[in-house]
């Protein structure tokens, strides 16, 4: 149980963000160190979309549907049931190599590989932290680079990605959650789901603006590189 949100005393936050509201986790998850690598996903989708090639770099330019046909893949790969279906009935299994191909359905049952909802990711960035973001030093800056947030995350109009692991980590060892790529979540956005969300295990709305983006990229401004930050 957590406290997601931002609350409005926070510098740099942003009314999207809000109100704080009191979340709990029921189901212990699994969770990546780093970001997905550009080797990873070679290995699973044989290519590399990324733009600033790299094996140990993260891939980008990648879609929220490739992300979920790259988790349905890997899944199979390791022998584990794929989360995402195609159907309500969970009898078609998603693997739309076109992506953006009708909707995707999520089966909480199976046990493969899946983008963590943003209560989840929150959560995991969070390590228990209830500050703008897991360390305990102060905000600087919200336009520009953040000098206590550098060593932590890459931000502030750096000029490409960077190779995963070499920021500190959160408390509990993830590695570039905030900057260096945005990572997707599952839940379909809505600026006024705060106000409404379950207190239990939320999976966002039924419909939305597009999908949950969190945790900054390399080029972006400070203020857009905190827990509690949420885009689509």
């Amino acid at each position: 149980t957590f406290q997601m949100g931002t609350p409005e005393t926070e510098m740099c936050r942003r009314e999207k963000e809000g109100p704080v509201h009191t979340v709990t986790i029921s189901r212990g998850f699994f969770i990546q160190q780093t970001e997905t690598t550009q080797g990873q996903w070679l290995r699973i989708m044989h290519s590399n979309p990324s733009h600033y090639r790299d094996g140990i770099r993260p891939v980008e330019f990648v879609s929220w549907y490739d992300c979920c046909l790259y988790c349905n893949r890997f899944s199979i790969k390791e022998g584990l049931v794929p989360c995402y279906y195609s159907d309500e009935e969970f009898t078609t299994i998603y693997d739309d190599e076109n992506g953006n191909q009708g909707p995707v359905y999520w089966d909480q049952t199976a046990n493969g590989y899946r983008l963590p909802t943003e209560a989840e990711w929150e959560y995991a960035c969070r390590a228990g932290s209830t500050d703008a973001h897991y360390y305990s030093k102060p905000t600087l800056q919200c336009e520009l680079i953040d000098l206590n947030l550098a060593p932590y995350a890459w931000h502030g109009g750096l000029l490409s990605t960077f190779r995963v692991g070499n920021r500190i980590p959160n408390r509990w060892n993830l590695y570039d959650i905030l900057g260096n790529v945005s990572e997707w979540c599952w839940d379909w956005y809505d600026e006024e789901y705060y106000k409404i969300s379950p207190d239990i295990d939320p999976v966002g709305p039924i419909v939305g603006d597009g999908r949950v983006v969190r945790g900054g990229n390399y080029y972006d401004h400070a203020g857009n590189v905190r827990c509690g930050h949420r885009l689509s």
